[in-house]
């Protein structure tokens, strides 16, 4: 028998429907005015004030002149690297950190949980770092960029709270079978937290996919670098050719500089969608918009703010998802380990 609903239930869902389609709205014209403005000509998008809802006149010249950088696909196929593997070592290694810390009877347990926790607040800093990652072999190598910031702390503890909510019976069901703690974490835990796992993946590529300071710190070799930081100095050789120039040239690089900023984004954006794009969520409305609100908004805040482009135009939204980004964001992960913890209920008492 289908219970139907309150009217105040139906308003209040159409209410929740209205602020989630408003708020992607907010989410993605930021993208929007990038995209139709990396295709549009650049005197007329020079001279345009104000919002920009379609492209203002033709042009491919910014991907052209990006494109035209053989260094963009050498930096593809090491940012390509560096998100995969990274991601997968930092996966492994935080959920191995992850079941440790959540097993209750793991001896001199908050002792250990306080000296993970200290590593959010303190390290030994820059120089430090330098010194260590030097000191074990991996200066100029592709791991000086995934191992030392292979486990992000905040997500270890996101991921023990979500293995700590399922049951503890199905462990000790497993370790009646025989099963060891591998067995357990993998073939149990894990697959019951696949929500916070998924979510967890996206953080740790989005982050690698962004990734360019370790790289410009600990590599040499050009050949090892990867997209950001050759998107970083293409945009630094925009800026210094616009600023040397004279004339009717000085104008035409200024142009030129904006659509190739503009290209930029788009170019060194496309994977981090496509990545985000693939996500595991809970099939409901709410998650849904919900889920591509936040993981458009990860994407155009990483990527303007870092490339130092922020329309005047685009301040407003941006403003707006900044404040709620927060909200939206434990919301979605409430959501999702909700549910998977009620699936894990469901299950034990079946």
């Amino acid at each position: 028998m289908v219970e139907s609903k309150s009217f105040g239930s139906r308003l209040f869902d159409v209410l929740n429907y209205a602020l989630l389609f408003v708020l992607t709205v907010v989410f993605l014209y930021p993208l929007w005015y990038v995209l139709v403005g990396s295709i549009s000509d650049p005197v007329r998008l020079f001279m345009h004030n104000g919002l920009l809802w379609r492209p203002l006149g033709f042009s491919l010249q910014g991907y052209r002149t990006m494109l035209q950088n053989p260094n963009v696909g050498i930096g593809y196929a090491n940012t390509i690297f560096y998100v995969v593997v990274g991601t997968v070592l930092s996966i492994f290694f935080s959920c191995l950190g992850a079941y440790t810390l959540s097993r209750p009877k793991l001896m001199f347990k908050k002792l250990f949980t306080l000296l993970v926790v200290f590593t959010m607040y303190f390290s030994g800093g820059m120089i430090p770092k330098f010194l260590v990652v030097t000191g074990v072999g991996l200066y100029n190598t592709r791991m000086a960029v995934i191992l030392p910031g292979v486990i992000s702390t905040w997500n270890m503890i996101v991921m023990r709270t979500s293995f700590r909510a399922i049951p503890q019976s199905l462990e000790e069901s497993a370790r009646l079978d025989g099963a060891g703690d591998f067995t357990i974490l993998f073939r149990i835990i894990v697959p019951c937290a696949k929500a916070t796992i998924a979510v967890m993946v996206l953080y740790y590529a989005v982050a690698q996919w962004n990734g360019w300071f370790d790289a410009m710190i600990y590599l040499q070799d050009r050949s090892k670098f990867p997209l950001q930081l050759f998107l970083r100095e293409i945009l630094l050789i925009n800026i210094n050719n616009a600023n040397n120039a004279a004339g009717n040239d000085a104008a035409d690089v200024l142009y030129l500089d904006t659509l190739v900023k503009y290209a930029m984004i788009i170019i060194s954006t496309v994977p981090t969608k496509a990545n985000s794009s693939a996500r595991e969520t809970p099939v409901t409305i709410s998650g849904l918009v919900m889920g591509i609100s936040v993981t458009v908004f990860i994407t155009a805040r990483y990527h303007l703010e870092r490339s130092l482009l922020m329309p005047t135009a685009a301040m407003v939204p941006m403003t707006v998802a900044m404040a709620v980004a927060d909200a939206a964001r434990i919301s979605v992960f409430l959501t999702d380990s909700s549910v998977f913890r009620s699936r894990s209920s469901s299950s034990y008492q079946r």
